[in-house]
């Protein structure tokens, strides 16, 4: 829970600086926690195709139907994470500045690291189709 609430204090105070999201931080801090748990639930499923070849996004329907499936997937987590970490908690929260700068800079390779494992699962799966 202290890891959630920082994640989302490092993307609330970074999205504050932001010109066109100042106005909605705590919105965007939210959409971002969301999607580095869609991405975590990517990489699952990928490790899951690329072992059992059992592809559970089900990529083949239109890609309205998917938008859908990813909104109506991801509406209970951004409800649950904005149940969990209030607007109020992030305005009144205070850090140190070296828990901040630690903190930025953890959260920037947990980014990038995120999404470079789940780019290395799906080029995997392309070029090594057949593991079993």
């Amino acid at each position: 829970m202290k890891t959630l609430k920082l994640m989302m204090f490092l993307f609330y105070k970074y999205y504050l600086k932001g010109k066109q999201t100042q106005d909605i931080p705590y919105i965007s801090a939210l959409c971002a926690v969301v999607i580095m748990l869609i991405i975590h639930l990517l990489q699952i499923a990928a490790i899951i195709l690329i072992f059992t070849n059992k592809d559970i996004l089900l990529t083949h329907d239109s890609k309205l139907i998917q938008y859908i499936k990813v909104a109506i997937y991801s509406a209970p987590v951004f409800l649950i994470i904005g149940f969990l970490v209030k607007r109020k908690d992030l305005e009144v929260a205070v850090y140190s500045d070296e828990v901040i700068k630690k903190g930025n800079k953890y959260l920037l390779l947990y980014v990038i690291s995120s999404i470079m494992i789940l780019m290395l699962l799906f080029l995997w799966k392309i070029f090594f189709p057949q593991i079993y």
